[in-house]
């Protein structure tokens, strides 16, 4: 029994794909474009192997996506899935790391997110994601941040898939958002848990499980494998392996409040923003 494909090799997969369907590209247009069959451009999106340096460079120009950064990105984690640990956690720190992980969680049909921060990536309004950039002017530089800040998608995840949120408070009491930032991603939220796109739950209070600072997200890829993702200033990728990372999120979970519960604390929240003008 073959084992299951490194970390980087699943995202760099992912990615490939979710550029293949937002350029509206066919499998068969990859493969004409880089002289593979559209089998081979299958399983190079399925991360069961890997393509070779001039295969990116041919899809990045078919998909509209090639420059500089975009391709060494994608070398960075090509390398990291062909070294003889490659089990191990992929790390992503490349310019357009932002980029490329919002591409993975658009492929994904189911994730659930836990946060102690800030709210994840994928679910801040544009004002909050560049309120998030300001607070740390001069650590994110990302040369397309512009491309990550035009989230939250309208209709929810591209999926359809129903996302769990899980908050720490900090996430949107700080006061550094401002009021009216902060009222507006409230706002986003509690509308889209409303519509049923997203569940958003809350943790009060310091828990004992130890859990890295940022985003800790467990996310379903198409054909069956998991990632796990830690996300601060930097991008961590890591196959299920032991099961402790999953464990720490059933922890999480169990601990939080109710569905119904985060939306009371959504709008009081909103509230509050409200009357602080």
């Amino acid at each position: 029994m073959s084992s299951p494909p490194p970390a980087a090799a699943l995202v760099l997969g992912a990615y490939l794909r979710y550029l293949r369907c937002r350029a509206g590209k066919a499998q068969q247009d990859a493969a004409d474009a880089t002289g593979r069959s559209v089998a081979m451009i299958s399983r190079m999106e399925r991360a069961e192997v890997r393509p070779h340096h001039e295969d990116l460079a041919a899809l990045l120009r078919l998909y509209n996506r090639y420059s500089t950064w975009e391709l060494e990105g994608l070398e960075h984690l090509l390398a990291q899935a062909r070294t003889p640990r490659a089990s191990d956690p992929a790390g992503d720190v490349a310019p357009g790391w932002r980029v490329r992980l919002a591409g993975v969680e658009r492929q994904a049909p189911g994730m659930r997110v836990y946060s102690s921060l800030m709210v994840p990536g994928m679910f801040q309004t544009p004002a909050y994601a560049q309120a998030l950039a300001r607070r740390h002017h001069g650590l994110i530089r990302d040369p397309d941040l512009q491309a990550v800040t035009a989230r939250p998608v309208p209709g929810g995840h591209p999926s359809g898939c129903r996302v769990g949120i899980l908050l720490e408070d900090s996430a949107l009491r700080s006061a550094v958002w401002g009021p009216g930032v902060v009222a507006g991603q409230c706002w986003w939220l509690r509308r889209a848990a409303g519509q049923g796109l997203i569940e958003v739950r809350f943790l009060s209070s310091e828990r004992g499980l130890s859990v890295p600072a940022g985003n800790l997200t467990e996310l379903a890829l198409p054909g069956g494998s998991a990632l796990f993702v830690q996300e601060s200033l930097a991008v961590t990728y890591s196959r299920p392996g032991d099961g402790s990372l999953r464990s720490v999120l059933d922890g999480l979970w169990a601990e939080a409040g109710s569905a119904e519960d985060g939306l009371a604390v959504l709008r009081e929240i909103e509230d509050h923003c409200g009357e602080q003008g």
